[in-house]
C-alpha cells in the first residue's frame, strides 16, 4: 500500500521541487523514499492540471485552511479591510 503523507509532507515536497531539489534530494529531506517523492509530484501536478481553477489546485496544496480565505481574496483583487463583518460571514460560512 502507498504511504499517506501529510499536507505539511506534500507542501514541503513540493516547495523542495520548486527550489530544483532533485528527488533523492527531497527523499532524503522529508525521510521518505524515492519512489513515494515522484507518486506524490504526479498527484499533484495531475490534481493541478486537472483543475478548472488551476491557482485554487495549487493554493490548496500549498496553504493551510486557515489562510486561503486572504490568497482567495488577494486572487480577486480584494482587500481583507475592505470586507464589512456581513460579506466575511458569508464567505466563510459558504
Amino acid at each position: 500500500m502507498p504511504k499517506q503523507l501529510s499536507n505539511e509532507q506534500r507542501r514541503e515536497i513540493l516547495l523542495l521541487r520548486a527550489m530544483d531539489y532533485t528527488k533523492q534530494d527531497i527523499a532524503d529531506e522529508v525521510d521518505v523514499s524515492r519512489n513515494t517523492v515522484s507518486r506524490h509530484l504526479t498527484e499533484m501536478r495531475e490534481e493541478i492540471e486537472n483543475s478548472e481553477h488551476r491557482e485554487m489546485a495549487l493554493a490548496e496544496i500549498l496553504f493551510e485552511p486557515d489562510d486561503l480565505l486572504p490568497f482567495v481574496l488577494e486572487q480577486a483583487g480584494i482587500s481583507l479591510s475592505d470586507l464589512n463583518e456581513d460579506v466575511l460571514q458569508r464567505l466563510v460560512s459558504k
